[in-house]
């Protein structure tokens, strides 16, 4: 349940009418842990009285989707079609009032029959809302992953709604024949309340020119409850595309609540649905403020539970809200544009490339196991699962989004030197430096001025500045012969490479490094007459 938080009250007796008394306020609260309540009712039945107020319009009534389901896409459609005139309400529950709760989504014991659709409406400012469709949930971790597995007999469900503190709840389950689900219950996740929240809610993305990373709200910050994480974070070995989800909610929240959203959807996935821990590695809100998903995502390529089949070659973004006929707000584009940015760059993905994926399996991929699918840099999880998540709105943004990654990924080198110019040869180092607008990969190759193999390679991967150092020795470790080297520096990123940058710097010959002349063959020779003079 919420917790109340209590003004300390300050009581100031006898105090002289000269004196002034400083006032004395409330210190801000630091970051700490929310523990998340998580409550779940077993439905059963079809209340009559809720059939006779008009529930039962809404199997003729278009859907207000959460995740935006359509026929033509969803799993099964065609088993949906031929079933359709056999679906009918399972459950039916009267209105509901209810502590405060932030997310709702509605689970069962054993994966549902093909046509069975959820339906539910919520109560928020004292409005009920209009019914709104839960797809069933495709995410999760890739089949066969130690994920999974520590998964199983999890319950299955639908995609969470998320809401601003509703306090009222109705759910219909239609199913072929009325046929209700084993173990079918209505999940009400509250995520507690910290006034910490309005603190780090404000904390928003910095990146607009270039590939640096954001500003980000961590863990710590927004409020994770590290108990509930179940295994340490496994680490992709290569990544290949970005994924963008969003996660259905009213789109109602404020600055102040957007920390809460984020940890009832990290309660959900891992208290109902059984895994390791928030299935995205990274969060958008509305305001434009990014948060840590999955630990250790900020470092690391961490495998996520966001697009089954394909987790494994992925990193998931998800956007708080539902874009399905809502225009995607332009402080979550500017955001989206600079996570987007840093994450192609820092792992090496060109976001208007494509490259080959393939899926290791799941129940909700279009892709089945073995299959090969060829994706660009950044993707909606439309692309790769049966779903319309991310929405039309954000999945109409993917193009422009694309081309934003790629223009702030272009390699350059701001104010290149090289120094010094000149060495003594067996001392020293020459040390090249630049600053760099994206993360690029680096050579510097050292060759003789005269021509001739190269010397010497010196290669890595640099964000924000290259530093490259050559210590005068050759590829095997030796000091160099004192002369004249011509230095060349190469860089590159996903999206191209920039023409190479040359110097030449002398490796000074000294006394002790000079070459002795060689010693007089003391044998006869032929006489020889000298030769001109030069």
């Amino acid at each position: 349940m919420r917790r109340a938080v209590n003004s300390a009250l300050l009581t100031v007796a006898a105090v002289p009418a000269l004196l002034a008394v400083p006032v004395v306020g409330p210190l801000p609260e630091q970051p700490h842990p929310v523990a998340p309540t998580v409550v779940s009712v077993p439905l059963s039945g079809v209340d009559p009285q809720a059939l006779a107020e008009g529930a039962s319009a809404v199997a003729g009534a278009s859907d207000v989707v959460s995740g935006d389901v359509s026929g033509d896409v969803s799993r099964g459609a065609s088993a949906v079609a031929a079933a359709s005139v056999a679906v009918r309400p399972a459950i039916l529950t009267p209105r509901r009032t209810t502590a405060p709760f932030d997310l709702v989504a509605v689970t069962w014991q054993e994966p549902a029959d093909p046509g069975t659709r959820v339906r539910v409406r919520i109560r928020e400012k004292g409005t009920w809302s209009p019914w709104q469709r839960l797809e069933t949930d495709d995410e999760g971790p890739d089949d066969g992953s130690a994920e999974a597995r520590a998964a199983s007999g999890a319950r299955d469900g639908t995609a969470p709604l998320l809401t601003d503190g509703a306090d009222g709840v109705q759910v219909r389950v239609d199913t072929p024949g009325g046929k209700a689900l084993p173990g079918l219950a209505v999940d009400l996740v509250d995520a507690g309340r910290s006034t910490a929240d309005s603190a780090t809610a404000y904390r928003g993305s910095a990146a607009e020119a270039a590939t640096p990373r954001p500003g980000i709200v961590t863990r710590a910050q927004w409020g994770a409850d590290e108990r509930l994480v179940k295994a340490e974070p496994v680490v992709n070995q290569k990544v290949k595309t970005l994924v963008l989800h969003h996660t259905a909610t009213t789109n109602s929240y404020t600055r102040a609540t957007a920390s809460a959203q984020v940890r009832a959807v990290y309660a959900f996935h891992t208290k109902r649905r059984g895994w390791n821990d928030i299935g995205y590695n990274f969060l958008v809100d509305r305001f434009g403020t990014v948060y840590e998903g999955r630990r250790g995502s900020l470092s690391s390529p961490v495998t996520g539970a966001h697009t089954g089949g394909f987790n494994g070659s992925s990193l998931g973004v998800s956007v708080l809200g539902t874009y399905t006929a809502t225009n995607v707000p332009a402080a979550t584009v500017r955001a989206l544009a600079g996570l987007l940015s840093w994450q192609t760059a820092q792992y090496g993905i060109n976001p208007r490339g494509t490259a080959s994926v393939v899926s290791v399996g799941h129940t909700g991929s279009r892709f089945k196991a073995g299959a090969t699918a060829r994706v660009a840099g950044i993707v909606g999880h439309r692309d790769l699962g049966y779903t319309e998540c991310p929405g039309k709105g954000l999945q109409g943004r993917l193009a422009g989004l694309r081309s934003t990654a790629a223009a702030r990924m272009v390699p350059g080198l701001t104010d290149p030197r090289l120094s010094p110019p000149a060495v003594p040869a067996g001392t020293g180092s020459i040390t090249f430096g630049a600053a760099i607008p994206t993360r690029q990969r680096w050579a510097l190759t050292v060759t003789p001025f005269c021509g001739g193999a190269t010397v010497r390679t010196v290669s890595g991967t640099s964000s924000d500045r290259i530093t490259g150092t050559w210590d005068l020795k050759d590829s095997a470790g030796d000091p160099v012969p004192p002369g004249v080297y011509t230095v060349t520096v190469a860089t590159s990123s996903p999206v191209g490479s920039v023409p190479a940058w040359q110097r030449y710097v002398e490796v000074v010959q000294t006394p002790d490094t000079a070459v002795p002349p060689a010693a007089p063959d003391p044998s006869p020779g032929p006489s020889v007459s000298p030769g001109p003079s030069v």
